[in-house]
């Protein structure tokens, strides 16, 4: 009688970490990692950025999966790239040759 009362509760635990365990093992998709840098260009560049400002392009080097390019309409470019697990792998900040 004493063993299920120890079993339950252990079997309880493996079923609930297996699922966060699938669950934080799922990829990152293109557009969450779009979705992400271009709400932070917004949040750090607020006075008329927008999130249509920005647009992603995939990237040669092998730990960047995508660059995301914000154009402010002061005409600064605002490079973010992303690694492959949609982490911040660095920035950049150039002036769009247009402008």
């Amino acid at each position: 009688m004493t063993r299920r009362w120890i079993i339950a509760p252990i079997a309880a635990l493996a079923i609930v970490a297996g699922y966060l365990g699938v669950q934080l093992g799922q990829p990152v998709t293109e557009t969450q990692i779009i979705t992400q840098f271009a709400q932070a260009y917004v949040d750090d560049h607020g006075d008329g950025a927008d999130v249509s400002d920005c647009l992603a392009v995939p990237d040669l080097q092998t730990d960047v999966r995508l660059v995301v390019r914000c154009t402010h309409p002061s005409g600064i470019i605002y490079s973010y790239f992303a690694g492959q697990r949609g982490q911040l792998r660095g920035s950049e900040t150039s002036q769009d040759p247009k402008a």
